[in-house]
């Protein structure tokens, strides 16, 4: 058996770039930017070294990180992850071969994005139940954000999903429920912050909004989908918008809560988890699932 000596190199520095990050981020609760930088600058060399045997691997690292980099900056800029969890998706990026999945999730980092985010919402989602369920020691604090999120996740993006929903399914991304939901969680952050701004000037009160964000939503619903399918479709949509409403609310309350604790929740032995999850068949009994329970 022979073994490509750029690939065996590439998988070395996956997996020391998952154990010292993962090592810094739990104990030091951050991320260092001199491992990044090391192991990054060493993905690029083997790139380099790649590329002129396999001209085709320059553009695909480039459209990883291209990627990598439209998914991470919005969630910087919401402040649902830190400068430290964006770099490191960007050099986990550099270091990712093709999946085998890139036709249903249009590239690698997605696939990563995806494998992570669910790795961390299995770890996070039994915690969450036992503090709402199980403790009652919840302060006042945590009440108002909990309160705050319900708002936020059930009113705020449960109206956005309605509106772009059927967006998605006259775009046939509606089949690929994994993949919607990635765009909504990542669209919903720019939404909320800059044009709800705007639409509060514009129209008062939230519950202004929401009302009009129903109608809108009926209105594009009807436009969209086909008659013969339309309540179909219709009953489709407002059970992936529970779905996908409460899956925002648990990460919200988890990430509002770590700030308010300063207790930063440790995202990079997640994306370790994710990156050699993407190379399984996690993702497709996942979409399953969430098929079946459509």
């Amino acid at each position: 058996m022979i073994i490509d000596p750029i690939n065996f190199s590439s998988q070395l520095l996956v997996l020391l770039l998952g154990l010292v990050t993962s090592y810094t981020d739990i104990t030091e609760k951050k991320i260092k930017n001199v491992h990044l930088i090391v192991i990054g600058a060493a993905a690029v060399a083997l790139g380099l070294m790649q590329a002129p045997p396999h001209p085709a691997s320059a553009p695909d690292t480039f459209v990883n990180v291209l990627v990598a980099s439209a998914i991470g900056i919005p969630l910087f800029i919401s402040r649902m992850w830190r400068g430290g969890d964006v770099k490191l998706f960007i050099v986990y990026s550099l270091l990712m071969p093709a999946t085998g999945q890139e036709g249903v999730f249009l590239a690698s980092p997605v696939v990563l994005f995806i494998s992570s985010f669910l790795a961390a919402l299995m770890i996070v989602l039994p915690f969450e139940i036992y503090e709402v369920f199980w403790t009652n020691r919840l302060s006042l604090k945590s009440k108002e954000i909990y309160w705050d999120n319900i708002k936020l996740a059930f009113l705020g993006f449960a109206s956005f999903n309605w509106i772009i929903f059927s967006f998605f399914y006259k775009l046939k991304f509606f089949k690929y429920p994994l993949v919607v939901a990635v765009f909504s969680v990542l669209l919903f952050p720019f939404l909320n912050r800059w044009v709800m701004k705007w639409a509060q000037n514009a129209l008062g009160h939230w519950r202004n909004i929401i009302m009009l964000a129903v109608m809108a939503g009926f209105i594009i619903h009807l436009l969209f989908i086909p008659r013969e399918f339309f309540w179909t479709e219709l009953g489709r949509s407002v059970r992936s918008i529970f779905i996908f409403s409460t899956i925002f609310f648990i990460f919200k309350c988890a990430i509002d809560k770590a700030n308010v604790s300063k207790e930063r929740m440790p995202f990079a032995p997640m994306l370790m988890i994710g990156y050699y999850a993407s190379y399984t068949g996690f993702l497709k009994k996942v979409a399953s699932l969430i098929m079946w329970m459509r």
